[in-house]
């Protein structure tokens, strides 16, 4: 395991990453796509976990690093295209595994519809469909792209509700309350068909990881819909989901819990109050599935 890295740009590779050459697997690279939000230097460290366990390992910038979207709005999933061509023609990589955690892993499983050569995908704490970013907090033309197109989508509810709408809406409910604001702001967002993720199109096993109760958004309620999608469309592969009991929304890295944005989530949401350790806990585990997911698949 090193920490050295070559990097990546979209003005010379096509997309932005860093790449950790591995000491097992030869030809197998796990790409990491991250949460939303991060700079290149969280989602190196959030990353670190695969390249500490010996895999040849590509730290993906899909938003929030040079040359990239500075938010998750117009956010190419080209970038994965770029990605795979230069793994298998300047690495010599010939399996390619895709792991990512919340909008990173929505942006995993529309990049394993879009790119057949990914085999298997670790999606943490997804969502079976696409939505603007609450942040956006107005109408946007498209989240992600594909070959220059918009790929389908929902306004999240912030686009027809204001700030104090929501605020009041989840203080007035006894089952969200403070601790599951963002959770429930995230529920009222109003789901169409055509804005769900066509999972049926990857070509790979899939493994799902989420908690009990996602205070975040329902990425529980997500992997079930995902899991019965797959087996009405007979999909071929292993499908595998793990509840983690008690766990977090925030778990799929190996994050900085002391930093400022993991310390709004660790104040902000209610398992992380309530539960700490069993938060602590799932993270553990979350991380454990995972290179235990990617062994298997490794070739």
């Amino acid at each position: 395991m090193t920490d050295r890295y070559i990097t990546c740009s979209t003005k010379d590779q096509g997309f932005a990453g860093a790449f950790y050459q591995g000491d097992i697997y030869p030809g197998t690279c796990v790409i990491y796509a991250g949460r939303a939000g991060e700079d290149k230097k969280a989602s190196l460290q959030a990353a670190s976990f695969i390249r500490e366990a010996g895999f040849n390992t590509l730290v993906l910038g899909w938003m929030g690093w040079e040359g990239t979207p500075s938010r998750m709005e117009k956010v190419p999933v080209d970038y994965v295209r770029e990605a795979i061509r230069w793994l298998k023609e300047d690495r010599g990589i010939s399996r390619i595994i895709m792991a990512g955690a919340a909008e990173g892993a929505v942006y995993t499983l529309l990049a394993a519809v879009y790119n057949k050569e990914i085999g298997a995908v670790c999606a943490v704490t997804p969502l079976d469909y696409v939505a603007s970013a609450p942040s956006a907090g107005k109408r946007i033309e498209a989240v992600f792209t594909w070959q220059g197109k918009r790929i389908s989508f929902v306004q999240h509810a912030r686009a027809y509700f204001t700030p104090y709408e929501l605020l009041r809406g989840a203080l007035q409910d006894p089952d969200y309350g403070m601790g599951r604001l963002l959770r429930y702001a995230n529920d009222q967002t109003r789901v169409r068909l055509v804005a769900r993720i066509q999972v049926e199109k990857m070509q790979g096993d899939l493994l799902m990881i989420v908690p009990s109760y996602d205070d975040v958004w329902a990425s529980e309620e997500a992997a079930v819909r995902i899991g019965k999608r797959l087996g009405r469309m007979k999909y071929p592969y292993r499908v595998e989901t793990a509840v983690l009991e008690g766990a977090s929304h925030i778990m799929g890295g190996s994050y900085d819990m002391t930093a400022g944005n993991m310390q709004f989530y660790k104040r902000m949401l209610k398992a992380e109050r309530v539960s700490p350790e069993a938060c602590d806990r799932g993270r553990t585990d979350c991380l454990v599935r995972m290179v235990e997911f990617f062994r298997k698949e490794a070739r």
